[in-house]
């Protein structure tokens, strides 16, 4: 048996599949990576005016069509990757939307801060929160996973972006960030504007010992902000770990009635219900 071709027909075919991967990475517009931008006050968000996928970001690094005076729309959604819709768009849903995965409440703060003048057409803000959102301003967590520029190898990109995502999810705590300082921005922020809070649980945050935490939190938000809404996930009947692809994303069916509710004029849940583990 002849070692040195089998080896040398070994390398050829991991060539093949690796050029053969990155053309149809390459061509492929749905996995064009999100570009980011690095920020000492924002952390990171999405470069503007750019198109990754299906997912068209506009000169205010939002998932919308270009936001002006003329529209009728005047909510935004602030939140994390569950705002920021991963590979999905959701057309029946009107409303301006600004997150990015891994955003804390302090993130969402400071993008408010640097754009007063889109935010002053701003009637109502809903701001999507979950237990761990109230810790420091989340960092931009390096170029593996928020990459500042396109990748020079798109097969690279993935593989290594794939890595990384599996390692932060095996290596992540389920420990509690020290809080951070949003009491006395985020009472700033409510001032006298419209703001209803959904506090949306993770995945493994549903269960013994997370009720009385998303208590705390709903307490500490309604002492920042004693005229906005606050509304609990968890209390939706039926809510349960069932009904989420992942860890964080609930499946659209459950997510979407909801958060279209809140839109339209908020949701009811009486006080102490909890929905299934």
């Amino acid at each position: 048996m002849n070692w040195t071709r089998i080896a040398l027909f070994g390398v050829l075919i991991s060539a093949i599949s690796l050029v053969s991967l990155e053309m149809w990475l390459r061509f492929r517009p749905a996995q064009d990576p999100m570009v980011w931008v690095v920020s000492d006050d924002l952390g990171y968000y999405p470069a503007p005016n750019q198109f990754s996928g299906n997912r068209q970001i506009t000169e205010l690094s939002m998932r919308d069509g270009p936001f002006d005076g003329s529209s009728d729309n005047d909510t935004l959604i602030l939140g994390d990757s569950i705002v920021f819709g991963r590979q999905y768009d959701h057309p029946t849903i009107p409303v301006w939307q600004i997150g990015a995965g891994g955003w804390s409440l302090l993130n969402l703060l400071a993008w408010v801060d640097a754009h007063p003048d889109a935010v002053g057409r701003i009637e109502h803000f809903i701001v999507i929160l979950n237990a761990r959102d109230f810790g420091p301003l989340t960092p931009w967590p390096g170029d593996a996973i928020k990459p500042t520029g396109p990748p020079i190898s798109y097969a690279w990109r993935f593989i290594v972006w794939n890595w990384h995502a599996r390692i932060a999810w095996r290596l992540r705590s389920d420990d509690m960030a020290p809080d951070g300082n949003w009491r006395d921005p985020l009472r700033e922020f409510c001032g006298r504007r419209h703001v209803t809070f959904v506090m949306l649980p993770y995945r493994s945050e549903l269960g013994a010992g997370w009720d009385e935490i998303f208590a705390d939190r709903r307490g500490d938000l309604a002492e920042q902000c004693p005229q906005s809404e606050i509304i609990d996930v968890a209390q939706v009947e039926g809510w349960s770990r069932n009904i989420y692809n992942d860890h964080v994303h609930p499946v659209e069916e459950r997510w979407i009635p909801i958060v279209r509710d809140v839109i339209d004029g908020g949701v009811s849940i009486p006080e102490g219900e909890t929905g299934g583990g």
